[in-house]
């Protein structure tokens, strides 16, 4: 009877802090934060950024039409979305995500950079320099989106997958858009400012920013990018952890009778 009593009560404590986790607002968790808000936000914002004003750019800087512009927007897109949708299928087989976002970060500053090349002292480059550094931006862009939403998901402390993917769908959907509407304004205050090389030093200065944050996060023994709950992110691995739980209490508790 005892144990009985015990197992009712540790079963009862465990079914109320699941439901406290179920309620609980995901933007509480600083991980669903840094990654939702914070990195999702300045990726799309700079990418958005620079995407709004890259006809300008080659207009004024390099004397381009905008067929040019067009031109290297739709071949970037079209590689981008190439690169983006293979980097997600191996990174739903067993390619990690969180070097995907590390080395995409890496990839979007370095690119933000050389888009002016006049930021590094380079003198009279050809335009196709900007043009490559713009495709390898969208690319890295591209996978970092793409590697950040399971992420979220696999932090998400609701049991159920449906309503976690829904949780955190809105949180991806809240700092990828919300860096679409900012980038571009904050974006045109700054060449208002600035000039085109100054904006993308100022660009490639938050993005560098970003990327040392994370990378002290991580280096510190943080979960942002190796959720803690990815053993137990399938139905049967919750199911067989939670068989496990509930073994080793009653082994516990036997002990102790």
């Amino acid at each position: 009877g005892a144990l009985n009593d015990s197992l009712k009560t540790a079963e009862d404590d465990e079914e109320e802090e699941e439901e406290e986790a179920d309620n609980s607002h995901p933007l509480r968790s600083m991980n669903v934060f840094l990654l939702g808000i914070f990195l999702l936000g300045t990726v799309g914002g700079a990418e958005m950024f620079i995407s709004s004003f890259l006809s300008l750019y080659f207009k004024s800087v390099y004397g381009k039409s905008e067929a040019v512009t067009g031109t290297v927007m739709m071949v970037t897109g079209a590689v981008d979305s190439g690169v983006t949708a293979v980097v997600g299928y191996f990174t739903d087989k067993n390619l990690s995500r969180s070097a995907v976002v590390l080395i995409g970060l890496a990839f979007l500053v370095l690119s933000t950079a050389l888009l002016s090349p006049a930021t590094l002292g380079i003198q009279g480059p050809s335009y196709l320099i900007p043009c490559a550094m713009f495709g390898v931006l969208e690319v890295a862009s591209g996978v970092i989106q793409v590697s950040i939403l399971p992420l979220l998901i696999l932090h998400d402390t609701h049991r159920d997958v449906t309503s976690a993917t829904e949780r955190m769908t809105r949180i991806y959907n809240a700092g990828f858009y919300g860096g679409n509407f900012f980038g571009p304004i904050i974006g045109g205050a700054l060449l208002d400012w600035l000039n085109y090389s100054g904006s993308f030093a100022v660009t490639t200065g938050l993005l560098g920013g970003v990327l040392v944050v994370v990378v002290v996060v991580q280096c510190r023994g943080g979960s942002l990018l190796t959720p803690q709950r990815l053993e137990s992110s399938t139905p049967a691995a919750a199911a067989a952890a939670e068989f496990e739980s509930i073994n080793g209490r009653l082994e516990v508790q036997t002990t102790e009778l």
